[in-house]
């Protein structure tokens, strides 16, 4: 089945529940804060939300497998395979500076802002000189 074909939802139950701290938007980078609730994600590590949620509300965090993810590459387009890390709004980008943190690699390509893609979870750095 083609990447184009799978359901919008998970695929996977790596799913952790909580609170929302403020206003949380679904398919966008999430991560747990200092106070255990799930916020926007604007850089580091993070899971994708499940599910918009006002502030105190309850969403899930998904931290693995295969989702969808809103992405803005019009500056710097996504190619099928690029680490995707998180920015300001929680949307992803292109990781490409040597040591960026990534939290996503593309499963498609995109060009324009608010883009929803597949992703496959993952975590890892970027090596852009190869490891030398």
């Amino acid at each position: 089945m083609p990447y184009r074909e799978f359901p919008t939802r998970e695929f996977t139950n790596e799913l952790i529940g909580g609170q929302a701290n403020g206003a949380v938007v679904e398919f966008t980078f999430g991560s747990y804060d200092g106070s255990g609730e799930i916020a926007t994600a604007t850089s580091g590590f993070a899971g994708i939300i499940v599910s918009t949620a006002a502030d105190n509300a309850l969403t899930s965090l998904k931290t693995g497998g295969i989702f969808r993810l809103w992405v803005d590459a019009q500056s710097t387009n996504i190619a099928a395979m690029d680490p995707i890390k998180p920015t300001t709004d929680g949307h992803g980008v292109k990781a490409a500076s040597d040591g960026d943190q990534f939290s996503a690699i593309a499963l498609e390509a995109s060009t324009t802002n608010d883009d929803c893609i597949l992703v496959f979870i993952s975590h890892g750095y970027v090596d852009a000189d190869g490891g030398n």
